[in-house]
């Protein structure tokens, strides 16, 4: 091989390398999540001062049981697992994440198998102040118990209409 040509070889092997750092450094190349979280709100667009329910849906993507809370008030006496992180916030980006005292309950652990999902409905009001009207935002994050070397996982961001 010439020097020229291994010149020529080396700067593309350089470029290549450097190309490849910057996808995985923007995040382009991640790790697989041990599991998804979605959110999904029914309806969008409601009423000042109304109930406002969202499914949460927990889905198991490993190979092996994905821990979740079961049991007598397994989400403590709020109705909510002290393991999701919510945050909401309003149109102008200001916070409005209700703070949840957890008190906590009898509960047991239960286990999701791979690729089965686990759907709860859940009243955002109780962690979102909705009072006025306006657009919000809500998004939760949740680790896992078993695993607590896993990521952090969060949800899609969700839109909600109060008029």
């Amino acid at each position: 091989m010439s020097i020229r040509a291994a010149i020529l070889l080396g700067l593309v092997v350089s470029v290549l390398g450097c190309f490849c750092a910057s996808v995985q450094s923007a995040g382009f190349v991640q790790d697989k999540q041990p599991f998804s979280i979605t959110l999904t709100p029914d309806p969008v667009e409601v009423k000042t001062g109304t109930r406002i329910w969202v499914k949460v849906s927990i889905k198991n993507l490993q190979d092996q049981p994905l821990d979740v809370l079961g049991g007598f008030f397994p989400y403590g006496l709020s109705g909510l697992d002290s393991r999701y992180e919510w945050k909401c916030t309003d149109d102008a980006g200001g916070a409005v994440t209700k703070e949840i005292i957890q008190v906590g309950g009898a509960h047991d652990f239960l286990y999701l198998e791979p690729g089965k999902t686990r759907e709860m409905t859940i009243e955002v009001n109780r962690v979102c102040d909705l009072q006025r009207p306006g657009k919000y935002r809500a998004t939760i994050s949740r680790k896992s118990l078993m695993h607590p070397s896993d990521p952090v996982v969060s949800s899609n961001t969700i839109t909600l209409e109060v008029q």
